[in-house]
């Protein structure tokens, strides 16, 4: 992974971070669809093990916690999405803790 892509993945999650926590919202497309959120997309699969380091914690605004697998799913796809138990759906805690643990199972 070259520093010109943690480079650019920093900028965009801090940018993310920011649209985050100006939002109000439980609903998590809110979350997921924006222009930030875009912006870390077009990145890739690449970022992920760079996002399952700075947000394993959680050290995040509340709407990055909500939109955090979401916005996980939009990156890798049908790769995760199919993998998505849908009994934790809407369950947030649930819902981060599998997206951290399968980014760490597939992207290490």
């Amino acid at each position: 992974m070259t520093q010109d892509l943690r480079d650019k993945f920093e900028a965009a999650a801090e940018k993310w971070e920011r649209y985050c926590e100006e939002q109000v919202s439980s609903y998590m497309d809110t979350y997921v669809f924006n222009p930030p959120a875009d912006e870390l997309v077009k990145l890739g699969k690449p970022i992920l093990p760079l996002m399952e380091k700075r947000y394993e914690n959680k050290k995040m605004p509340g709407g990055c916690v909500v939109g955090f697998s979401g916005l996980v799913g939009r990156i890798a796809g049908a790769e995760f999405e199919s993998t998505f138990p849908a009994d934790i759906s809407g369950k947030i805690d649930k819902m981060f803790g599998h997206t951290i643990k399968w980014i760490r199972d597939n992207y290490k």
